[in-house]
C-alpha cells in the first residue's frame, strides 16, 4: 500500500487520499455509478462519473 504522505500536499497542509485502477481485463470496464468511501455508514460516499478503463490500464 502506498503512503500519502509522501506526495505533494494540499493548501492546508495536509496529505489528501487517493487510489490507483488497474483493469487487468480484456474489456473497457465504465466506472459511471460506481461508487467508493472510507465509512461504512455512506457506502457511495464518491461516485465515479462516466469514465471508463481501458483494458490493461490504470486509472
Amino acid at each position: 500500500m502506498a503512503s500519502n504522505d509522501s506526495t505533494v500536499a494540499d493548501d492546508e497542509g495536509q496529505w489528501p487520499d487517493w487510489i490507483e485502477l488497474y483493469n487487468g481485463g480484456n474489456e473497457t470496464v465504465n466506472l459511471s455509478g460506481w461508487g467508493i468511501s472510507d465509512d461504512p455508514e455512506r457506502p457511495y460516499r464518491w461516485v465515479f462519473p462516466s469514465v471508463e478503463i481501458g483494458p490493461s490500464s490504470y486509472l
